[in-house]
């Protein structure tokens, strides 16, 4: 293994410096595919966050019936952290997807 390093290192010295260049294309989706998945993005974006604000206004509705027949609010707290842990991964995820896909 100390050999293969070595023989590596010597072959890194005695090639010119310009060999180990490696072209670094900036990433790009083909011609004509752009455009519908940047709208797919978009509809599921939409779609995504629309589904989490139902999903908080339900929870909300479950705590206010809850209340009004005298439950205590700890039941319907756990289904209003999903819609909001939810909303917050979507939020995570698309602006990776945008950051990385260059939009």
């Amino acid at each position: 293994m100390i050999d293969i390093l070595a023989l590596t290192a010597d072959l890194a010295a005695v090639l010119p410096a310009d060999t180990f260049d490696l072209p670094d294309p900036d990433p790009a989706l083909p011609e004509g595919v752009a455009g519908p998945v940047s709208t797919l993005f978009s509809w599921l974006r939409g779609i995504g966050l629309v589904a989490c604000v139902i999903g908080i206004i339900v929870a909300i509705i479950m705590i206010a019936v809850g209340h009004r027949r005298g439950q205590g609010p700890q039941d319907a707290l756990g289904s209003l952290m999903v819609p909001i842990a939810c909303a917050i991964g979507l939020g995570g995820a698309v602006g990776l997807i945008m950051s990385v896909a260059g939009y």
